[in-house]
């Protein structure tokens, strides 16, 4: 009996996601792995470093001695024979590692892993999808595809994760699914807010940036992918400037878009008054120094970052994509900043 009870108590756990960037999927592999690592065996694998910068990721699980394995074979682009190499490398550390529970995390790896899992016997196969990717705009033939391949993932999976009652809706709408399918939202603990006048205070002082008393300060923080709709933002903040409202607008975040998100900002005479900070530690306690937090993405599952700008208490105005509507209410017509998310749905604020 004493056995058996230490045997469940030393499960081994293998989480798995495709990038290994820092973002809210990341986030919440992290926060798991960190959580489960005490009293069971945790290895987390993840697609290669292709954008060059810190590990971040990588560098946050070491720091809680959390082992990490790099999957080089593993790519965020679709390419049909880098997916069968990866495939294969995912089946090979799986014979390998031989764990109790397999949990998979970002469409790409849930796939060609939920797969690769099946073949390699695995028990348990989890799947967490973080904002369904056929809920974005794509044309006929896209969209039917990403379905499929959403659909077969929660297929071979032994229970599929939704992090918001928006996804859970549209797969629970598939009887054969149901039983394996749950709903479960993120949870954080509180940030360590500073104050308005400190959080000005600070960046100001530690980011060089101009900030005066009665500056009207926009910001985010998101992971600089096409996903965030930062592209067409710029061009709503190039409108805004040229109606001679002032504002300075400041992100906290990197990505693989940072290099040609300074460009455009660059191109639209727009560097007085946007200012990209790259990954901050902790940059959620600097909150309270915005007078506006934004998000417009193009997809979402359930953003950390609106439950710590809802907890700051300041205004929010947010694409209504995912989860974010079960964050925030009070829809608006209108995004009196950037009208360019009218096609992709309503714009809720708080």
């Amino acid at each position: 009996m004493q056995k058996q009870e230490k045997q469940k108590e030393q499960r081994k756990i293998l989480y798995i996601i495709t990038k290994s960037s820092w973002g809210g999927a990341q986030r919440y592999v992290y926060d798991l792995a960190e959580h489960f690592n005490e009293k069971n065996g945790v290895s987390v694998a993840f697609g290669k470093n292709e954008f060059g910068g810190d590990n971040i990721f990588e560098n946050k699980l070491q720091e809680k001695n959390i082992r990490s394995i790099e999957l080089k074979e593993i790519e965020r682009d679709i390419k049909i024979l880098g997916d069968i190499k990866g495939f294969f490398a995912l089946i090979k550390l799986l014979r390998k590692e031989k764990p109790d529970i397999v949990h998979l995390n970002s469409s790409k790896i849930g796939g060609l892993g939920a797969l690769a899992a099946r073949i390699s016997r695995i028990e348990k196969i989890i799947f967490t999808t973080h904002g369904l990717p056929f809920l974005e705009k794509r044309d006929f033939i896209a969209h039917n595809a990403v379905k499929i391949f959403s659909l077969l993932t929660v297929a071979l999976s032994t229970n599929t994760i939704c992090v918001s009652k928006c996804e859970y809706r549209k797969l629970t709408k598939y009887k054969l699914f149901r039983k394996k399918i749950h709903k479960i939202y993120n949870g954080i603990k509180k940030p360590d807010f500073l104050s308005r006048e400190q959080a000005r205070t600070e960046l100001a002082e530690k980011f060089n940036i101009p900030i005066k008393d009665d500056t009207y300060i926009i910001g985010s923080i998101a992971e600089l992918t096409h996903t965030k709709g930062l592209m067409k933002f710029l061009k709503k903040l190039r409108k805004r400037k040229n109606k001679g409202r002032k504002f300075m607008y400041i992100h906290f975040g990197t990505g693989e878009l940072a290099d040609k998100l300074r460009e455009k900002t660059h191109k639209l005479e727009l560097t007085k008054n946007v200012f990209w900070l790259g990954f901050v530690p902790n940059a959620s306690k600097y909150l309270k120094a915005l007078d506006l937090f934004t998000l417009p993405s193009r997809k979402e599952g359930l953003p950390y970052v609106l439950l710590e700008a809802k907890m700051a208490g300041i205004k929010i105005k947010a694409n209504k994509v995912g989860g974010v509507a079960e964050i925030l209410d009070n829809p608006v017509s209108e995004f009196k900043i950037s009208k360019m998310l009218e096609k992709t749905g309503k714009i809720y604020k708080s």
